[in-house]
């Protein structure tokens, strides 16, 4: 595997932390500015990747750094 155990666990705290924040952002949203659908929408096609691979890499840091 690419990366290693590390580097999955990151992607898992990633997904996670990618889910904490559509669930904020659902309840946080600007209801004249814009509807449920696209902030559900927007966290999903680019809030949850680029957590994913932010936490990737974090993990894969420090799986060099302490591996």
């Amino acid at each position: 595997m690419i990366g290693g155990k590390y580097s999955l666990y990151g992607a898992l705290v990633g997904f996670l932390t990618g889910i904490i924040f559509i669930i904020m952002s659902i309840f946080r949203y600007d209801v004249a500015a814009t509807n449920l659908r696209e902030v559900v929408s927007v966290g999903v096609f680019f809030g949850i990747p680029f957590s994913v691979i932010i936490g990737y890499v974090v993990g894969w840091i420090f799986g060099k750094f302490f591996n």
